[in-house]
């Protein structure tokens, strides 16, 4: 049997599901691990192949397809060395994305600051004003 289909074999083995189950109940973050979304079925996926078969839990995370997709394609492609190079790529992906806002955002921001500030003028009382006793 080539290491292929090997590796088919194991993921759809009574081995698998138990690794699965038990990487499951040992976590308490179930998002996935590169866009953080939790509201999507997630796979359970391996940051390296060096202990295939006889895998830690440190060597797998859980991810959604989407990015499941994303790291083998980018792996594949040869433009990251390891599984796990792919991996963190996505996940900075990720972040540097959640990290961004758009224009209309920014928009936002700028005239909440500005209504707040012509607020604060308006609660503010004159300088210059006295008081009669």
């Amino acid at each position: 049997m080539n290491d292929s289909k090997r590796y088919y074999a194991y993921i759809k083995s009574w081995e698998w599901t138990e690794l699965r189950k038990e990487y499951e109940e040992a976590t308490t973050d179930h998002t996935c691990y590169c866009c953080k979304r939790s509201d999507v079925s997630l796979s359970l996926h391996h940051k390296t192949y060096k202990r295939l078969f006889k895998e830690h839990l440190t060597d797998l995370c859980l991810v959604c397809s989407r990015c499941h997709f994303m790291i083998h394609k980018r792996y594949r492609s040869k433009r990251s060395p390891s599984i796990w190079n792919a991996t963190d790529a996505i996940r900075k992906h990720w972040r540097r994305r959640r990290n961004k806002l758009t224009r209309k955002e920014r928009a936002d921001i700028e005239f909440f600051k500005f209504l707040a500030v012509k607020a604060n003028e308006e609660l503010r009382p004159a300088e210059n004003t006295s008081i009669a006793h």
